[in-house]
């Protein structure tokens, strides 16, 4: 039986920390700063780092600049750029599809393709949104060259819209699936799962990934750790993965994330305080250290000084970042010991409404493999999914919110 556990992807190839790996910068005290460093300490080496096409598809050495070797064992899984072109920070092109193609085949050993979502400047434009995603499909499988393991995408907001944009893209043969919308609500995670099952993609030999796009609240790693789990008792060897920019986006405004409380479904954080702002943070006087919460404190205690946090510099935003991805790598791990272990003590330590959801998900997959059908199971728990979405959710925002000024 496999024993294999989902992969949480790092999105930080932006903003300061960005940089710094572009730019091949260190701490002050030699240790490295990028994740897949060979010399990074166990508690923040990592094996998989993400980049989006959409900033990076004119800078066709990018795998080059940030230092991962062609004949490296890290996986650079490059995203499509499809949001950027949602939120109208890309126009929209078919020079821009080959582009986006020829920079992801160069850079990246696992890429998803080229979809356009359903969302923001594209809301209400399903099928316009479907028919130029399916082109672009249509033009990846037939220019790709193995090199790269191309991923189809999935979008929808229903069983229904998922299921359309499945028929329409599924005859396309990749090395796997992304599944996009999952991040916005419980029902679009399981609408889109439950499409995946039912159409049996985890059962093809040449499916190798199931990516979740952007996901990595504490009920997403509980579903994921699950599905994975699921996959792996019925002998299925694909790999889930998901990916986020959320340690790395906080850093922007101080936000120190603690740890996670499984009770809630939230990360805790604190707020370190920038001077430079202008704002009378007297409290930063006399602070040497920044809490330690996280097992890579301890290696990252001796890479900034006094000097770097009073002023809020470079480095102390990539000290935040990598210290925030410790405390997801932290949660993530106990969630996968938690799924993996005795329901004795997952009704201890989670909340209850978390574990409802878990057990639909194995429902789903064991479901579907005895012959049932994960819409249908999706379907009957609908009440109870919607339930806890908003509990959850509520709760969340809740305590993932804090006015500072």
């Amino acid at each position: 039986m496999n024993n294999k556990k989902f992969i949480y992807i790092p999105s930080f190839s932006a903003g300061s920390y960005g940089n710094a790996i572009t730019k091949d910068q260190g701490f002050k005290n030699g240790k490295p700063i990028r994740l897949y460093d060979e010399n990074m300490d166990e508690s923040l080496r990592h094996d998989w780092f993400l980049a989006p096409a959409g900033h990076f598809y004119k800078k066709m050495d990018y795998r080059d600049k940030i230092k991962i070797p062609v004949t490296s064992n890290l996986n650079l899984m490059g995203d499509s750029g499809g949001f950027q072109i949602a939120t109208g920070a890309l126009k929209w092109s078919t020079d821009l599809k080959k582009q986006i193609f020829s920079w992801l085949e160069h850079n990246s050993t696992v890429a998803v393709n080229l979809d356009i979502p359903p969302k923001i400047q594209y809301e209400g434009k399903f099928d316009e949104c479907l028919e130029i995603s399916a082109e672009n499909f249509k033009y990846f499988y037939e220019n790709q060259s193995g090199k790269t393991k191309f991923l189809n995408v999935l979008q929808g907001e229903t069983l229904e819209k998922y299921q359309a944009w499945y028929d329409k893209v599924k005859d396309f043969e990749f090395s796997g699936w992304c599944l996009g919308g999952c991040g916005v609500s419980l029902n679009h995670f399981l609408s889109a799962i439950a499409t995946f099952i039912d159409n049996k993609e985890h059962l093809k030999q040449n499916n190798e990934i199931l990516h979740i796009l952007g996901t990595s609240k504490i009920i997403d790693f509980f579903i994921l750790s699950q599905l994975q789990k699921s996959f792996n008792d019925i002998g299925c060897a694909i790999q889930v993965t998901t990916d986020s920019s959320s340690p790395n986006n906080g850093s922007r405004f101080g936000t120190y994330y603690t740890h996670s409380d499984l009770k809630t479904g939230a990360f805790k954080n604190i707020h370190i305080p920038k001077p430079s702002l202008g704002k009378d943070f007297k409290i930063i006087d006399g602070l040497k250290m920044l809490p330690k919460t996280s097992t890579c404190d301890n290696w990252l205690e001796d890479c900034y000084d006094w000097e770097d946090l009073y002023d809020y510099t470079a480095v102390i935003n990539c000290v935040i970042v990598l210290h925030n991805y410790g405390v997801f790598r932290d949660t993530k791990n106990t969630i996968d010991n938690l799924v993996n272990g005795h329901p004795y003590f997952m009704d201890q330590m989670v909340d209850s409404n978390i574990v409802t959801i878990i057990k639909i998900v194995e429902n789903m997959v064991i479901g579907s493999q005895n012959g049932g059908s994960a819409k249908q199971i999706y379907r009957k728990n609908r009440h109870v999914i919607d339930r806890v979405s908003h509990r959850l959710f509520s709760e969340t925002l809740k305590e993932s919110t804090h006015d500072y000024f």
